[in-house]
């Protein structure tokens, strides 16, 4: 996704979006999120996970089949730690294989 997409992506500013029924609440860009599985995501969680390294953030989107299964007032606290896990992992695989660099430039050369 593009700079400022999870900004636009997200309804809120909080780390973590929960949507009991997507049809009624989706995301906007939620079939660049599922893809091909847009409409079988029907409950999502949605998590920003940030990107120290680039000073950005990225989504990670997990989809039930189920409408329901993802509600607002749940606990985040778990997707929240494996957000924090996953990004620090990404930004540590990124500079391990000059990713970061590339991203960095090809950032601002735009």
């Amino acid at each position: 996704l593009g700079e400022g997409a999870t900004d636009y992506a997200f309804a809120t500013k909080e780390p973590v979006w929960l949507v009991a029924d997507n049809l009624l609440d989706a995301p906007h860009m939620v079939d660049a999120l599922f893809m091909e599985c847009a409409d079988l995501a029907r409950s999502a969680a949605y998590i920003r996970i940030r990107l120290s390294g680039l000073d950005r953030h990225a989504i990670m989107a997990l989809g039930a089949r189920n409408t329901g299964r993802f509600v607002t007032g749940q606990a985040t606290e778990l997707l929240q730690f494996l957000a924090d896990i996953i990004g620090l992992k990404l930004d540590h695989l990124l500079r391990e294989h000059g990713m970061l660099r590339r991203c960095i430039f090809a950032r601002l050369a735009r």
